[in-house]
Parts: C-alpha cells; structure tokens; sequence
C-alpha cells in the first residue's frame, strides 16, 4: 500500500464533520470578482493566459482544465467553487496526516499471558485513547477551516488554494514516511513530486524546503547512500518542475489576450518565474520587518481565536514528547515562514504565512488530546471534554464567519460595470486602481465581453516593456501614434528591467513625455479619462501634465479631459451595492466614489451652480450619511 494502514473507523468522524463545514464554505462563497488579483486570475485561467509573476503555471492550467466541466456555472463562480474544493480536500488530507501522526502506539499488555489490560502508556500526558483521537483531530479540522486565513481562501480565486492543497499532500507524505519510523523512498518520491508541483504552482512552497531538508537528512542521515537518493529524487522534481513551468515560453509563444512578462526567451522567463518585478519589497527594510513582525502577534489571537491560541500553545511540549522529529518539523517551518514573510513588505501578508497556520493546527491537535486526557485521569467524562473543546471550534465559526463572507460582495462587479458604463464609447481610461477596477476589468471585459470597447490602460503596468505588446491585443491601435516615444522610454528602461546600471530620472522623463503623447494623440480620437487617484496623486503635484490648452472635469467616476473652459454638467454615480461586513478595498472604493461626488460639487459650485451643487451634496448624504464634506459645500 503506499499509505500505511488506517483503520476507516478513524476518519470517519473527520468526514462527518467536513461535509458540514463545506455548507458552510459553499454559504460563504463570492458570487463573481473580487477585490486584488482575482479578476485577473480568473481572466487568465478562463483564456489560458500569463497571470502576473511568477506566473502560476500550474494554477493557469488547473482552472482552465476545471472550466472544461459541463457545471452550468458562470465561469468565475465555477473558478470559486475550485477554490472551495481545494480547501475541503485539504482539510481531508490534514484529518488523514493527523490520524498517522496521532495514531495510539500498541497498547501495553499485563504479565499473564491469559489475560491481556489495556493499560495507559507513560506518556499519557501527550496521548489519548483511541476512542478520543478522532475528537481531537476533529478539533484541529475546525479549528483550520474556521481560522481567518483559511477560510478566505476557501471563498473566492486565488493561488493560495491550490498552495494550501499542495502544502497538505506535503504533510501526508511526510506524516506517512515518519509514521513507518524508517526510511521509505516511496514517501520521498511522492514528496519530490509534490514539491516540484508546489513550485509550480506559488513559490513561497520554498518556506517548506528547511524543514523537509531537516526531516530527509533526520531519516536518511548524511552518507553516501543519503546524497545518491537525493540525487534520484532531483531526477524526479525537475522534469516535473519543468513541466509546468514550459507552459509560459509556449503559451506565451501563441501571444494570448493577457500576456504578463511575455516569457517568450530566456531572459523575459527568468524575470517572470524569478519576481523580479516585486524583489524591491522583499528585505526592503528592518523597520517594516519589525512592523509585520508585531502585527503578525497582535493578530495571531484573532487567527484562531484566543481558545485555538491556548490549545496550540498547550499541544507543543505533549507532541514533543510523543514525536519529536515531527515536532522539530514544525518548529523549523513554523519559523522559517515566519523570519521570511515578515521581510515582504505588502499588504495582503497573511497568505505568507499558511504554512505556519497549519503547522499550528497540529499543535492543536496535540492540545485537545492532552485536555482530553486530563480530564480522563480527573474522572471527567472524556465526552464531554471533547464536545467543550469541538464547541469552542464551532465558536470561533460563528466569531469569524462575518467577516469571511463573501456571498454579498458584488460591489466589487458593481463598481467596474458602472464605472465603465458610464463612458463613451471606445473611449480611454488611464488608472492604476489594480485591486478594485482593473484587475476586475480583465474578467468583465475579456471574459464576459462587456464594455470590450472601453480601453482601461493601466498608468504604472506601461513602466514595463511588455505591457506595449499587451495592449496591441487588447487596445488596437493606442500605439501606434506613439512608437518614437515608446522607443525612446523602452531603451533607458532595458537596462533597469535587466539589472543593468540606469538613470532613473532619464527613466522617469521619458516615461512622462510617453504618456503625454498618448494623451495628445488619443484626444484627437477618443473621449479620455483618467482615474481620480491619478488627479489626487500626481496631476495636482504635477508630477505629470495635461496636454497644453485642456482641463480635467469630474464626470462619474473619474476626470474627462476637455479643452479648458469646457462646462460638463457632473454626472453623479450610481448607487452601489455595499457588502455587510466590509474592508480595506470596499472602503477604498467609497473613499473614491465620495471624492468623486465631492468634487462634482465643488465643480458645480465654482462654475456658479449652486443650485446642482446643493443637490449633489443631498444625494451624497443620501447614500454617504456621515460624510466629511469641504467647508465651501458644507456652508453651502
């Protein structure tokens, strides 16, 4: 078998308790697009594209191949379900790595051959009866599944999903090979295999290598015979590794709709797979290190609630006991994670740290057996206990399901399709609003076709030199106007894009006078727009300029560029869909929509229209109650 035995009886429990929590997961799921990355992601698993770096080829490919199943579903809702699944089979593959490692060694047996006691073993402090390991396993299911970090991953497309599926096969093979107590090639092949496919998938499966590493050379010490399997086992990763990884240069080949890197040579390939776009925030700095650092304790309580937190912390020192070489495995990738993704200088950080979540779960596997078996050697019933420590997992369900909801987050749809409705037709649209309007624009545009006519440019992608390609896909014609300027900006950027010694303010220079020629020549064709951060952030410091002889007029949305003294009466948005329990990104899209009205206003006001301007404001307070306004209108 390539498993060792386990009783069917054992994983029973974990599979009655996962079918309700996937009701759960399948309540909370999003509808359609969410706020980051998903609206590219899914475009680019819809249209077998390159998603942005290191690329994810196997996530790609995955998706695309998932989409091909006859489920009657709308494309990014099908995608969302994967996600779903990925998360479900993982909490399967954490029940079935927790049975291994928690399994009751043989009971002892009294001296007379006649009568056999099943007694409890020295180490009874770290075990349990057999009755009560599912009970603690279970524990540690729900515990995972409800966790913050988890759960967000279970209810809309990510990479993340696939990583924590990945991550779980990881433990099973490892759980399997320690269970044996002795070194099983079979385990390590899968876990090479496995590996190389995490690698495939999201490069952050390298926080897993020291601890792996450790638990390889634990197993097979440092001989001779140790080095030659470990050879063989690099003939096994890299052909899988370079299976997923040759779908770039040969997709990218076929020049797809979105083509992030065009990965079509060696050198484009290595700046994709290698992230070299985003090395800038990683070991940026010690301050922002010590900042995460903090953060990552401050919300640690939060993660699993303060009940999981205290079982975790209680279940380190019993596993030690019982198994220490997986214990050791554990520590060295809970740390590891933890050293490397408070040096990452992002936002979105918790997804970094997955692999430390799940090495905690099974200390919290270990803590709910040690309470059960106190409360046995208390004379407690031991049911009881078991049922006080699964009702405390259910209660953090309840504590964090508000906020992993995602079954109410159209708003982030609601605030794309409006705001590309509300243009003209085949007009131009230059913003950077990645995680709220043009990373959901990829999905609605090029998957659903809506508003296809509408060109969103993003103003920070056209610092790079592939972006040029892509938009001759998606915006036909928007350079060829403009090909001396993008020569001239793609030359002093080359060597910045290879590691080469560059001028950045030559870059910077350039780079301006591109993007105000496009202005200049899509004005003569087009209806043009630009995003209000581009108005609040760069044209009024000036870091950027109008073409001569035009003005930016608040219109909906954004800013339409008309020649100067050009009256637009403002076109208040639409109502949005706001979700119950919002975020950082919902929020970020009301501070826009609210500026927006606010500036329409004082537009109103100061083109001598009160009388629009006092009814702008009404409508904002209308659907912005509490809104600060600026003293002109609040006077007004």
């Amino acid at each position: 078998m390539l498993f060792p035995n386990i009783k069917i009886s054992r994983l029973v429990p974990a599979a009655l308790i996962i079918l309700p929590v996937a009701l759960v997961y399948w309540t909370t799921l999003a509808p359609g697009v969410v706020q980051i990355d998903s609206g590219e992601l899914s475009a680019v698993q819809c249209l077998a594209g390159i998603a942005h770096p290191t690329g994810y080829p196997l996530f790609t490919m995955l998706g695309h191949a998932f989409l091909k199943l006859p489920l009657g579903l709308r494309p990014v809702f099908q995608l969302n379900v994967l996600a779903m699944i990925e998360c479900i089979l993982s909490l399967v593959l954490f029940a079935w790595s927790a049975s291994l490692i928690f399994k009751r060694p043989p009971a002892a047996k009294s001296a007379s051959r006649k009568k056999h006691k099943t007694v409890l073993p020295e180490n009874a402090d770290a075990l349990t009866e057999p009755l009560f390991t599912p009970s603690a396993i279970l524990c540690g299911i729900l515990f995972l599944a409800f966790s913050r970090t988890f759960w967000n991953q279970a209810t809309s497309t990510e990479v993340y999903s696939l990583h924590i599926l990945i991550l779980s096969l990881l433990f099973l093979a490892l759980s399997a090979s320690d269970k044996l107590r002795r070194p099983e090639m079979r385990y390590w092949l899968m876990t090479a295999a496995v590996f190389a496919l995490g690698f495939g998938n999201h490069m952050t499966i390298l926080l897993a290598l020291p601890g792996i590493a450790w638990f390889y050379f634990a197993s097979f010490g440092f001989g001779r015979k140790a080095w030659i399997r470990l050879a063989v086992l690099a003939c096994l990763f890299l052909p899988v590794l370079a299976a997923c990884y040759l779908y770039l240069p040969l997709r990218a080949a076929h020049r797809p709709l979105l083509n992030w890197g065009n990965p079509v040579d060696f050198e484009r390939f290595f700046r994709h797979v290698s992230g070299q776009q985003y090395r800038v925030w990683l070991f940026s700095s010690s301050e922002a290190a010590g900042r995460h650092f903090r953060d990552f304790f401050r919300g640690f309580p939060a993660e699993f609630s303060w009940p999981g937190l205290m079982m975790g912390l209680t279940g380190i020192i019993p596993l030690w006991k019982n198994n220490r070489r997986f214990s050791i495995f554990l520590l060295i990738s809970f740390s590891f994670t933890l050293l490397y993704a408070i040096h990452y200088d992002i936002h979105d950080l918790n997804s970094y740290f997955l692999l430390a979540y799940i090495c905690f779960s099974f200390w919290i596997v270990s803590g709910a057996q040690w309470l059960i078996n106190k409360a046995m050697r208390m004379r407690l019933p031991a049911w009881t206990a078991a049922a006080a420590l699964i009702g405390l997992a259910v209660w953090e369900g309840f504590a964090h399901h508000r906020q992993a909801d995602m079954s109410d987050h159209v708003l982030y749809e609601d605030y794309t399709k409006q705001a590309l409705d509300s243009l003209p037709e085949n007009s131009l649209l230059l913003s950077y609003q990645w995680d709220c309007l043009v990373s959901p624009s990829y999905y609605i545009q090029h998957v659903e076709h809506f508003r296809k006519d509408v060109c969103v440019v993003d103003k920070e992608l056209l610092r790079r030199s592939w972006y040029f390609r892509q938009l001759e896909r998606t915006c036909p014609g928007i350079t060829a106007d403009i090909e001396p300027e993008i020569k001239a900006f793609l030359k002093e950027l080359a060597p910045f894009e290879r590691g080469e010694a560059y001028d950045g303010s030559v870059i910077e220079g350039r780079f301006r006078r591109m993007i105000l020629r496009m202005m200049e020549t899509q004005l003569a064709k087009h209806a043009l727009f630009i995003a209000p951060e581009l108005v609040e952030n760069e044209f009024r410091r000036a870091e950027l300029s109008l073409p001569a002889g035009y003005q930016a007029v608040p219109d909906g949305f954004f800013f339409r560029i008309v020649p100067a003294g050009t009256y637009l009466p403002y076109r208040p948005p639409d109502r949005l869909r706001f979700p119950s329990a919002g975020n950082a990104y919902t929020e970020s899209i009301r501070t826009f929509v609210m500026k927006m009205w606010t500036w329409g206003a004082l537009y109103e006001l100061q083109t001598g229209h009160p009388d629009r301007a006092r009814m702008l404001k009404q409508g904002m307070l209308e659907q912005y109650p509490g809104a600060r306004l600026p003293d002109p209108l609040a006077r007004l």
